[in-house]
């Protein structure tokens, strides 16, 4: 009888048995990234307009008083209405295990934007202006976004993220 009952619950142990699974979040997004060709911006005053499938959204930064600071932590942008949307710096090198505040020696003066536009809106408008100059306009249409499982395939959530890049002059 014993060993019948260790044979039935074998089994059901290993069968009932869970993957562990983390509990990172996470979310749809589009992505743009925009740089220059040497990380240098010219100093003024920008505004960056974003939209997607109808949305919209505006950021304003000033070179060089929001560029990030030799601490190497990215700057966040003043956006309306609010999304994620920072100056982040080069940096001369990463080191595998520290946290992203301490992972960073960067370059002076050299960084780069990056905005998340929620959602997975399929056509993308990007709009940015240096005072009254246009110095970047572009759309794209239809990203390909890229599943996400930050927890693993056989754990939730799962997401979409897609990401583009564009050098300004």
């Amino acid at each position: 009888m014993m060993r019948s009952l260790l044979l039935l619950f074998v089994p059901m142990a290993v069968l009932t048995a869970c993957h562990e699974c983390s509990t990172e979040s996470c979310t749809d997004y589009a992505s743009v990234f925009i740089d220059t060709n040497d990380g240098t911006w010219v100093d003024g005053e920008y505004s960056l307009e974003l939209e997607g499938d109808g949305a919209m959204y505006s950021c304003t930064f000033t070179t060089p008083d929001d560029a990030p600071d030799e601490t190497g932590t990215s700057r966040p942008l003043d956006c309306t209405p609010a999304i994620d949307a920072f100056l982040v710096p080069y940096c001369e090198s990463y080191e595998i295990g520290k946290p992203p505040s301490e992972n960073c020696s960067p370059r002076p003066g050299k960084f780069y934007l990056e905005a998340r536009i929620p959602g997975t809106p399929m056509n993308l408008h990007i709009v940015l202006n240096r005072g009254d100059e246009t110095v970047l306009e572009r759309t794209s249409f239809i990203p390909l976004y890229a599943t996400v499982q930050p927890n693993g395939p056989e754990c939730g959530p799962t997401c979409q993220q897609y990401g583009t890049g564009y050098t300004i002059k």
